[in-house]
């Protein structure tokens, strides 16, 4: 498991899987914004995909009025 820093917003993920698969998560807490990635396919890099998607729900989330 992992804790980084994507562009200022904290990230908690893990990667993983076996032959014939790649997995990984990602979760952005303070954003309230996760992916789950599961493949078919080992060699494909799940970080980065996970990290793409997760670009969605962020800028969802960063940019939702405030209630």
């Amino acid at each position: 498991m992992g804790v980084g820093d994507e562009k200022g917003i904290r990230v908690v993920g893990h990667s993983g899987g076996q032959q014939g698969t790649s997995t990984d998560f990602q979760i952005a807490p303070d954003q309230r914004a996760g992916v789950v990635v599961l493949t078919n396919m080992d060699g494909l890099d799940s970080d980065k995909l996970a990290t793409e998607i997760l670009k969605v729900p962020i800028a969802t989330a960063t940019n939702a009025p405030k209630k």
